[in-house]
This record gives structure tokens, sequence and C-alpha cells, in this order.
């Protein structure tokens, strides 16, 4: 990716976010921001919207 879309790229991840995001730094900088970013959004992707596993008291309780 060259810089331009590196800061593109920065700036919707910033939005899905919903925080600010630095977008300033060398190439290399930008780069580890974006893939922080997207492992970030991957993570809060994953669990949303998952029920939460029962607990054994809690199972119990709907028999």
């Amino acid at each position: 990716m060259t810089k331009d879309e590196l800061i593109a790229r920065l700036q919707e991840l910033g939005e899905q976010l919903n925080r600010d995001v630095s977008l300033t730094g060398t190439k290399e900088e930008l780069a580890l921001r974006v893939a922080e970013l997207e492992e970030e959004l991957d993570d809060t992707g994953d669990t949303a919207g998952q029920d939460t596993p029962l607990s054994p008291e809690n199972a119990a309780d709907r028999t």
C-alpha cells in the first residue's frame, strides 16, 4: 500500500472503531498501526452478538 492508501485505511478504521487515529508517521509506522487496528476490529467483531455460555449454576435454573 502507498502511504496515501494507508492513511485512507486508518481513517476508515478510526470511523469503524469510533476513535481518533493518528495519521502521521513513516509508511512502516502507518502499516503497523493499520495492522493493529484491523486486529482490534477483528477481536471486537468476534465477540459481538455471541451468547455468553451458561455456567452450571445458571443452567440449573433454566430447567
